[in-house]
């Protein structure tokens, strides 16, 4: 009986617990100024799991998402389909992967990923194709590989459309 009773209280503990947290509320975004030097926090601020990146840039296109996001890109890595004809996803590296990689570092807490909106999930084009992006995997397979970024990468993807922007991280 006793143990009933330690079970029911620890459950409307934790009951009280959750409900005492409230409901999540959605970030609007906001400058890297206002985080300092905090690059995690700007991040998870505006394209993490409580922010309103899905609403804010579903449907614009990265040339939308590029105006926003204020941290330098080092490495970009790429998600094809299964059968590798078509780009799914893009991942901006704001850290290098040789320094994440040689500090044993988290990768996600270092790249905003951003999903391509095909045309069976509303696009008016066609997803990027492995032949349209062959200069940029310079025979190599994108499914393993990063890449360094190239500024004339932002003139190349400005016109794609945005599925959905999210930042990972520790926090998800």
């Amino acid at each position: 009986m006793k143990k009933l009773i330690f079970f029911v209280l620890l459950l409307i503990s934790i009951a009280g617990r959750s409900s005492a947290q409230g409901p999540i509320v959605l970030t609007d975004y906001r400058p890297l100024a206002e985080f300092g030097t905090d690059t995690l926090a700007y991040v998870q601020n505006n394209w993490g799991i409580h922010s309103k990146s899905t609403q804010r840039y579903h449907g614009k296109t990265f040339g939308d998402f590029f105006n926003d996001y204020e941290l330098p890109i080092i490495d970009i890595d790429f998600q094809m389909d299964s059968d590798n004809s078509r780009l799914v996803y893009v991942g901006f590296y704001f850290r290098s992967l040789e320094h994440i990689k040689r500090h044993s570092l988290y990768l996600g807490d270092y790249c905003v990923g951003v999903q391509i909106k095909w045309p069976e999930w509303g696009g008016e084009d066609p997803a990027p194709t492995y032949t349209e992006l062959a200069p940029i995997f310079n025979g190599k397979d994108p499914q393993n590989q990063s890449f360094p970024w190239r500024e004339e990468y932002r003139e190349l993807m400005k016109d794609w459309l945005i599925q959905d922007v999210l930042y990972q991280g520790k926090w998800w």
